[in-house]
């Protein structure tokens, strides 16, 4: 999984400087404070993901590795099969990381759904803005 985490410097600076009230449609702060609150827990869990990932990496070092092909002509992949049929803790890693990246891959979803929100919001607002329908 790649490691790319979104951010939202201007809300964290209208935050940061008390600006946030120069917002005041208060639907757009609340879907702003939800994306905020996913993003975070999203930062949060990869650096929980990231830190077991280095834990096992160590553990599970030389299972697999690229060999040269004895004749030159390129490379294979080599498995240690023999280590996962006699070392149960192996199997729990392998496992976990499936896991690990299915509840990563959701909660990644549920960011990307938030994103989505706001943006038809903000979409919809221009729309009626540009519309004549919004006033003051």
């Amino acid at each position: 999984m790649i490691g790319i985490i979104a951010s939202m410097g201007t809300y964290k600076s209208l935050i940061a400087t008390g600006d946030i009230g120069l917002i005041q449609d208060q639907e757009l702060k609340t879907l702003l404070i939800s994306l905020e609150s996913k993003l975070e827990f999203e930062r949060s869990m990869l650096d929980y993901f990231r830190d077991m990932n280095m834990t096992n990496i160590e553990y599970v070092r030389g299972l697999v590795s690229v060999q040269p092909n004895p004749d030159r002509s390129g490379t294979f992949i080599k498995v240690d099969f023999e280590r996962f049929r006699v070392d149960n803790y192996l199997l729990t890693v392998v496992a976990s990381q499936e896991r690990n990246h299915l509840v990563f891959s959701k909660i990644r979803g549920d960011v990307a759904q938030e994103f989505d929100k706001v943006k038809t919001y903000i979409a919809k607002t221009l729309n009626k803005t540009q519309d004549g329908m919004l006033t003051d």
